[in-house]
């Protein structure tokens, strides 16, 4: 289980505690960049929701998912081993507002299917969840999507 002390710790250190603080440099346009800072403190908020607590079985809504592939365009220098030091396999994402070891269900999309937070994201990402695929074919299939996630533990 997460506790609500490794969540304050991921925030300080991804600058999140102050949503102002980021810039939304993919962002096209004013409004788009309101609703990536909205989706950001709703994603705090339910992060911080049961403050001094465990969290389990929360849900962050209409979060944006995309698909990732161990190409050295969309990695570092070291394409099969994610930012947490271990390699890639089906069922890593990434997300920069998630400590590692996260576990996570995207249920409108992949049903019961357990997915483990190993990597992270450019920093201009830190409202979306990245899900790794073994091809940039698969993953560009996949493209982008909007749903709901499920943190587990």
């Amino acid at each position: 289980m997460i506790n609500i002390i490794s969540l304050a710790l991921v925030w300080s250190i991804f600058g999140a505690q102050n949503a102002s603080i980021w810039t939304f440099s993919g962002a096209n346009n004013d409004a788009e960049a309101r609703s990536s800072q909205s989706q950001l403190l709703a994603i705090q908020e339910v992060l911080s929701a049961g403050k001094n607590t465990e969290i389990s079985d929360k849900v962050i809504s209409s979060l944006t998912i995309t698909g990732y592939s161990s190409t050295p365009e969309q990695t570092d220098s070291d394409p099969f081993i994610t930012a947490s030091g271990r390699w890639v396999r089906s069922g890593i994402i990434a997300a920069n507002f998630l400590p590692f070891g996260t576990k996570i269900k995207i249920p409108e999309i992949f049903g019961d299917r357990v997915f483990t937070v190993e990597d992270r994201m450019a920093r201009k990402h830190p409202d979306k969840v990245d899900i790794w695929f073994s091809s940039e074919a698969e993953a560009l299939r996949f493209g982008i999507k909007t749903a709901d996630i499920v943190i587990l533990d």
